[in-house]
């Protein structure tokens, strides 16, 4: 389970967030035990002004990309944390790093997916896609400002982009019956190959008391 940045708090709603709130929400998170859980850069501030330690899973974004690896029963999985965009959004030498990331991950022949996470928002992210080799990554899961996506496949099927409500109203799914084997760039099928969907957090869905809890009054 992955957990992708803006969790805690809006793009640019930092200081409208309540020190309980984070920390109610960061008892919530660590119950949910994410595999990787990516904070962006005002998640990362709000944790620090609240006095919320992090968790090892959770990962901050540097000025490079960051690599984490995740090992799944049929494989092993590339994450590439994208760095966070400047105001005039990222430089050509970014997206050329993060491209030669992704491709220099799966000349290794180690990964079964090189998969990218971005908080930069739908046009850059779009952008990134469409002109700046993001065709070097299999799966690109985005956040920030934008609209959401259960699954958009770009650049004749090569890169399957997902993105999440702001909102937080549903949680997105991602199936693959067979990984692709390590070292290989796949094509999706959809449907086939890869199901990406969105589940719907409607009220008939049954609540879990461990969080409930949590945000008793």
């Amino acid at each position: 389970m992955i957990g992708g940045g803006y969790e805690f708090v809006a793009p640019g709603t930092m200081n409208s967030t309540s020190p309980d709130l984070i920390t109610r929400l960061a008892q919530a998170y660590l119950t949910l035990d994410y595999d990787l859980f990516v904070l962006a850069p005002e998640d990362f501030q709000a944790l620090s002004a609240a006095g919320v330690p992090t968790a090892p899973s959770w990962w901050s974004l540097d000025d490079a990309p960051r690599v984490v690896t995740q090992k799944v029963p049929d494989g092993l999985l590339a994450f590439v944390l994208f760095p966070p965009s400047l105001p005039g959004g990222p430089s050509g030498s970014t997206a050329s790093i993060l491209a030669n990331t992704a491709t220099q991950l799966r000349e290794s022949g180690q990964y079964n997916l090189i998969i990218g996470i971005s908080t930069w928002g739908q046009p850059l992210e779009n952008d990134f896609i469409a002109n700046r080799r993001g065709k070097a990554f299999d799966i690109i899961l985005g956040s920030g400002h934008g609209p959401s996506y259960p699954g958009l496949y770009l650049q004749d099927n090569a890169v399957l982009w997902v993105r999440p409500s702001l909102k937080g109203k549903g949680v997105n799914t991602i199936v693959i019956p067979n990984l692709p084997k390590a070292g290989t760039k796949p094509v999706w099928s959809p449907n086939v190959t890869v199901m990406a969907t969105v589940q719907p957090l409607r009220d008939e869905l049954a609540l879990d008391p461990a969080i409930t809890t949590i945000f008793a009054p």
